[in-house]
């Protein structure tokens, strides 16, 4: 229920941010626009696996998880990309920065594909709908 919490609050404070012709001026508030839309979906799939999880809906829940660690990476790669654009760091430094956002996206990436697999993230049984997080995960997170 906290995460209902976190994402009015984050609504509330850019609700500007989300209409197309913000009324503040910011640097870089396309790149913004990107990274706060990406941390609201973010939110929305974690309380969607509460409700999944509490249902035992397995399949949902399995899939939201994936949802979950993509958003997870797509927030990294927005966040990184805004920053480099709102610095204007050009240099070797924002090449770096874009870089590990890149390279972290791309590990989730491939990580979920791994784990269809062998479970290394995370796993949900079938049968009872539990939920079991691995160390990976908790690496990533």
């Amino acid at each position: 229920m906290v995460v209902v919490v976190y994402l009015v609050i984050h609504v509330v404070i850019n609700v500007d941010i989300f209409r197309k012709k913000a009324t503040v001026s910011l640097p870089a508030i396309g790149a913004y626009r990107v990274f706060v839309t990406t941390l609201a979906v973010h939110f929305l799939t974690d309380i969607l696996w509460g409700v999944f999880d509490a249902n035992k809906w397995t399949i949902a829940l399995y899939a939201d998880t994936v949802a979950y660690f993509i958003l997870m990476g797509s927030t990294i790669l927005a966040w990184t990309r805004y920053i480099v654009k709102y610095l204007k760091e050009k240099s070797w430094i924002g090449k770096t920065i874009l870089y590990v956002g890149n390279a972290f996206f791309l590990a989730e990436i491939v990580l979920l594909i791994v784990n269809i697999f062998v479970p290394i993230l995370f796993e949900v049984d079938m049968q009872t709908g539990a939920y079991q997080p691995y160390k990976a995960r908790n690496i990533m997170l």
